[in-house]
């Protein structure tokens, strides 16, 4: 992947949460950079209008400064964790280890835990598009196509390289004659 570099996988994200959320944007995490930034936007839009406007509010705008603060150290925490936590041997052997039980549960033709295991690897790293690649194979050895031809779409996104390019053609095009 593009982003795995020290330069870019640790100091852009950590340089860019000056704003609140870019950084968590970057590290492919979208929904919570979008909720961290929406916050704190609000809560410091609703500090400078009041401070510039005299009507009553609601509430004390000091509080909704302090939310703003209060959001943007937790937005730099986060990412620091995120990009330290990720490089970690701990985690690199936890994913490793959840990867190898995939593959052996996926060949044994279980795959409800090979889900299970899709699942662990992708809440330590939800961009990885080998994984959700395997995920949307395990979908539609399950009979659900929908999900498989998502998760297909998603890891052909996630897929910086172009590594796994022909093989997700493949699967949608055999998604496609397969019948509904």
């Amino acid at each position: 992947m593009k982003r795995a570099g020290v330069i870019s996988g640790v100091i852009v994200p950590i340089a860019l949460t000056i704003v609140p959320g870019w950084g968590h944007i970057w590290t492919r995490r979208g929904f919570r950079g979008f909720v961290i930034f929406a916050l704190f936007a609000a809560s410091l839009d609703y500090f400078l209008v009041a401070k510039f406007n005299l009507e009553t509010l609601p509430f004390n705008p000091v509080i909704a400064l302090a939310i703003a603060v209060a959001v943007h150290v937790f937005a730099f925490v986060d990412i620091l964790r995120i990009t330290f936590w990720l490089r970690s041997k701990t985690v690199q052997r936890r994913r490793s280890a959840l990867f190898r039980k995939m593959v052996v549960h996926y060949l044994r033709g279980e795959y409800g835990q090979a889900q299970e295991a899709c699942e662990g690897i992708l809440r330590i790293d939800p961009a990885n598009p080998a994984v959700t690649m395997w995920s949307g194979m395990i979908a539609r050895e399950c009979g659900r196509p929908k999900v498989a031809r998502r998760l297909f779409q998603q890891a052909r996104r996630n897929d910086e390289r172009g590594y796994w390019k022909q093989e997700v053609v493949r699967e949608l095009d055999a998604l496609k004659e397969q019948p509904a």
